[in-house]
């Protein structure tokens, strides 16, 4: 039992640690916060644009991102390149990772619709 309450109170404690953290990061500038899959997915892409990949594509792509690109370099913001060049990328990248086929697919689909969603943002009148 008492190792049971040690356990919550390291965890407790880590808790009120973090919390205290990142309250100083107000500031964040949230034009480097990644979209989740579901934003992409229920983004108006305008007449005229291209499908929107399925959701479940766009998270494990989020998640290959998130998880496997950081690994050797920062993160790029999606609206750092054209959907285009992030499909380059992804897959030049992704060998150079060892990512199976599925997940530099996956990523190249997370990207180029990050890109889209987050210029579409940044330059409503493009």
């Amino acid at each position: 039992m008492s190792v049971l309450r040690a356990g919550l109170v390291a965890g407790l404690a880590a808790t009120a640690g973090l919390t205290v953290i990142l309250s100083g990061c107000g500031d964040v500038d949230l034009r480097w916060a990644l979209p989740t899959a579901d934003e992409l997915a229920m983004a108006d892409s305008g007449p005229g644009q291209r499908r929107t990949p399925d959701t479940a594509s766009l998270w494990r792509g989020r998640i290959v991102a998130v998880t496997e690109c950081v690994g050797c370099h920062r993160m790029y913001r999606p609206g750092e390149y054209t959907p285009g060049q992030w499909g380059a990328l992804a897959r030049r990248m992704g060998k150079r990772a060892s990512l199976s086929r599925q997940q530099i697919a996956d990523l190249e689909a997370y990207l180029a619709e990050a890109s889209r969603y987050v210029r579409a943002r940044e330059h409503p009148q493009e």
